[in-house]
This record gives C-alpha cells, sequence and structure tokens, in this order.
C-alpha cells in the first residue's frame, strides 16, 4: 500500500512540475521574443552561447552529471540576479544621475584644495567614504535649506555607503585605510542619527547662522581647535604610524577642516542667498565621487566570484551576484565614461582619481568631439567589456 500511494503521488507530482516547467519556458521564450521586437534588433542576434562546461567543478565519473550542474548554477545565479533588480537602489541612481560623468566626475578633484595648508605637514590619505561623509556633515550645517531635502540626501548616502563599504573591503587588502572607514562608520552614524559631527550639533549649527560662509566658518575654526587638540594628545602615536592609522579623531577634525576650508576658497563671496546653490554644488559633488567610486563595481564583483576559498565559494559567488543585480542600472549608466588613465580592471583608489585629476584637467567638452580632446587622445574611449564584467 505505501509503494502504490507513493507511485500515484509521485506520478501526479511528475504531470504537474511537467506542466510548470512547459509553461515556464514558453513564458521565457515569449519574453526574449517581445524584447528583441521590441528593441528591433532583429539583424543582431548574439552568437551562439560560450560552452562553460569546462569551468564546472566536479569528481572523477561525474561527467555526465555536468550539464546539470551547469543549468542549475544557471538556473541559481539568474535568481539571485532577479532578487537583486528588485532591490535595486533607487535613489543612489537619481543621485547618480546629478554627476558629472563626461567631465570625469571633477569633484573628485575639487573636493580638497592643494591651497589649503597642510596642519600636520603630512595629509593622510583619503578612503572613498571619508570625503561622502565630510560633505554630508557640511551639508546638514548649511542654512536656509529645506530640511526634507537634506534627509532625502542623508537617506541616499546610506543606501550608496553599503556598496562603497563592499567595494573598500575588497580592494583594500591590505588594511591600509581601516581606520579612514570606521571614522567614516562613527561619523556617519552621527550625522544621520543625531545630526551631530564629533561632538559640534549641525542642526544648531544652521539654526543659527545666518548665511553660509558664517556656517564654514565656524565649521572650519572647529575642525582646527579639535584637530590641534588631538594632535597634541596622540602625538606620540602620530610619530610612530603612517597618516592613515592616526586615531580616529584626528582623522576627522583634519578632513573636515580641509574640506570646510576648500569649499569656502571656491565660494569666495557666499551669501544668504547662495545657500541653495551651494547646497546643489555640494550635491553634485557628493554624486562625482560615489559614482567614481562604483566605477570598481565590475572589478569588485569579478573578485569576488574568483578569489575566495572554494568552501566559501558558493556563498561569495551568491553575494556577488546578488549585488551585480542590485547594482546593474548603476554599472549601465557608467559604461558610458572615458578615462582612459583610470585602470578599473584593477581597482581604484579614490587618490589615484585625485592624481589623474591634477595630471589631466577635465573641462567641459562635446562628446562628440571626444578624440579631439588632448586629454583623451592617449587611448580610446572604453567600450562595455572594458569594464571587466558582462554584466549579460
Amino acid at each position: 500500500m505505501c509503494k502504490a500511494t507513493q507511485f500515484v503521488s509521485i506520478s501526479i507530482m511528475s504531470v504537474v512540475l511537467a506542466c510548470c516547467g512547459y509553461c515556464k519556458n514558453l513564458r521565457s521564450k515569449f519574453r526574449c521574443s517581445v524584447s528583441s521586437i521590441c528593441s528591433g534588433t532583429e539583424s543582431s542576434r548574439p552568437g551562439p552561447k560560450m560552452d562553460l562546461r569546462c569551468f564546472v567543478l566536479h569528481l572523477e565519473g561525474e561527467e555526465e552529471l555536468v550539464g546539470v550542474m551547469l543549468k542549475n548554477n544557471r538556473d541559481a545565479t539568474n535568481h539571485w540576479v532577479q532578487q537583486g533588480e528588485k532591490k535595486e537602489p533607487k535613489l543612489v541612481i537619481e543621485l547618480l544621475k546629478k554627476c558629472t560623468l563626461l567631465q570625469g566626475f571633477k569633484g573628485v578633484g575639487t573636493f580638497d584644495s592643494d591651497q589649503v595648508p597642510s596642519l600636520q605637514g603630512v595629509e593622510a590619505p583619503y578612503s572613498w567614504s571619508l570625503p561622502l561623509v565630510t560633505l554630508a556633515s557640511i551639508v546638514v550645517a548649511l542654512p536656509n535649506i529645506d530640511r526634507g531635502s537634506v534627509r532625502k540626501l542623508i537617506s541616499t548616502l546610506n543606501q550608496g555607503l553599503p556598496y562603497v563599504k563592499f567595494i573598500e573591503d575588497n580592494i583594500d587588502k591590505e588594511r591600509r585605510l581601516s581606520k579612514l572607514r570606521l571614522q567614516q562608520k562613527l561619523c556617519g552614524l552621527g550625522v544621520d542619527l543625531y545630526d551631530k559631527w564629533l561632538d559640534v550639533d549641525l542642526c544648531k549649527l544652521s539654526i543659527q547662522d545666518q548665511s553660509p560662509k558664517e556656517t564654514l566658518e565656524r565649521l572650519v575654526e572647529a575642525a582646527k581647535t579639535r584637530c590641534e587638540k588631538f594632535k597634541a594628545k596622540y602625538h606620540h602615536i602620530c610619530m610612530k604610524l603612517s597618516p592613515s592609522q592616526w586615531p580616529i579623531k584626528l582623522l576627522a577634525s583634519n578632513s573636515m577642516y580641509r574640506i570646510s576650508k576648500t569649499t569656502l576658497l571656491n565660494h569666495k563671496i557666499i551669501e544668504d542667498s547662495n545657500s541653495e546653490r551651494l547646497f546643489e554644488e555640494l550635491t553634485v559633488m557628493i554624486s562625482d565621487i560615489l559614482g567614481a567610486c562604483l566605477c570598481n563595481l565590475p572589478h569588485v564583483i569579478s573578485t569576488k566570484c574568483l578569489n575566495s576559498a572554494i568552501e566559501e565559494r558558493e556563498d561569495s559567488v551568491r553575494y556577488a551576484v546578488y549585488i551585480l543585480g542590485k547594482t546593474k542600472k548603476i554599472i549601465e549608466m557608467l559604461e558610458k565614461r572615458a578615462f582612459p588613465n583610470v585602470d578599473f580592471c584593477r581597482g581604484t583608489y579614490i587618490e589615484d582619481w585625485r592624481l589623474m585629476h591634477k595630471q589631466c584637467s577635465f573641462l567641459p567638452f562635446d562628446p562628440s568631439s571626444m578624440e579631439e580632446s588632448d586629454c583623451f587622445t592617449q587611448k580610446a574611449p572604453h567600450k562595455s567589456n572594458d569594464l571587466c564584467l558582462n554584466i549579460d
């Protein structure tokens, strides 16, 4: 009776599963035909797919199962890509539309100026996240700004910083900038929850001051005072360690001083009526830094898939594919770049971009005349496969 019951149940379920599989195949074929008709690419059909069976890890004697393994892995990969696409960072995508993509993300080269004299004699290198959090703190402190716009920008950064952390953790293998990332985490938490930078109440500062110039001057003085205080307190540590390993509060104060001072130099006459304009310019600068950082996504996703141990590779690849699904639109947006001096196939630090901007001044130009520009004659514009990862 048990065997008979089992036979009947298996037979019925086999028919049901076969029907479900047939319907699923029909739906996928219908979607492919509709997409090809809508896109009008009937003549540019993709060539035969690459045979990936040689990449399947299997034991001796399992050669006949390679096809099944390949199909199951492909289905799992598509599943996690689709799950990621459902949770794409819409606020980040909206912010990146403001970035100066065709001008080489010029905000990366202008947020900190060499004209600002150093307080320490030697400057600590920046991580990607440090200027983002510092600029966000300045934005929160600006007076006469709609607080709803400020909170939306902070929410956007909270949505984008996990991707920045994902990139920094996989590029900075030597942990050279670990203190800077920790400083970003602590200061970012304060700005998000309490509208504070260290012990400075940014919200109170925005209410007290009447002009953005006065606010920036107060931030410069506050950062300078705390920088000197922490330098005296941790002098013995700073003498032994490299600047990137200095105490967190000293690094935060130094960053706030330099970026606030640079903003003052870039806007020598800042009046009350220019608060909104300054807010927009700082927002574009944040968008530029975030966009330049996210150019590393294809390299980091590829690295995450390949460089993990075999025992950890399944979870590592699954997470990387999930991130790929979430950031697919972002990668497609950044494919339009043309930055011949940046090697995206090895991962880039923010200092690489700053050095590039010092060596080659990105000026507004017509994309149609890109090949005629001296700055872009070293190499042809990057194609989509230069991103080191084919998202299709």
